[in-house]
C-alpha cells in the first residue's frame, strides 16, 4: 500500500524541517506568527531536535510496518504533533492559520484519522 511512502514523505519533510530549524528562525516565526517574538534560536533548536527524532521514527516505521511496536511509535508521532499544534492554535494562541502553519495541522490530523481507520479495519 501507500503507507510506507507516506511515512517516507513525512520523514523526509521532518528531517528537512529539522535542518531548517537549525539554520534559520524566520520559517518557525511564520508558523508561530501570533507570538513570533517568543521564537528564539533556542526554541528553534529544540524544535529541530524533536522534528529530527520524529523523522527518524517515521523512517524506521516505513521499513518496519510489520513490527507493531515500531508501527505504533510512528503513529504516535502524528498524535503528538497534532496535540502540539492544536494546543498552540487553540490554547496558547501562538499560531495564526497561514501557509506555514496549516500544513503541519492538516498532515497530523489526516494521518491520525487514516491510522485510526486502518487500525479499526485491521481489528475487524
Amino acid at each position: 500500500g501507500l503507507l510506507p511512502y507516506w511515512y517516507l514523505f513525512t520523514a523526509a519533510a521532518g528531517i528537512y524541517n529539522s535542518a531548517q530549524n537549525m539554520a534559520v528562525t524566520w520559517q518557525t516565526k511564520e508558523i508561530y506568527s501570533k507570538r513570533a517574538d517568543e521564537v528564539t534560536p533556542l526554541a528553534c533548536r529544540l524544535a529541530a531536535t524533536w522534528t529530527g527524532l520524529t523523522g527518524i521514527v517515521r523512517l524506521l516505521a516505513a521499513y518496519n510496518l510489520n513490527d507493531p511496536t515500531v508501527y505504533k511509535m510512528g503513529q504516535s508521532t502524528f498524535l503528538i504533533a497534532l496535540i502540539h499544534f492544536a494546543s498552540e492554535l487553540f490554547i496558547f494562541q501562538s499560531i495564526k492559520l497561514n501557509r506555514a502553519s496549516i500544513s503541519p495541522l492538516i498532515i497530523a490530523r489526516e494521518s491520525r484519522i487514516a491510522f485510526s481507520l486502518m487500525t479499526t479495519a485491521t481489528l475487524r
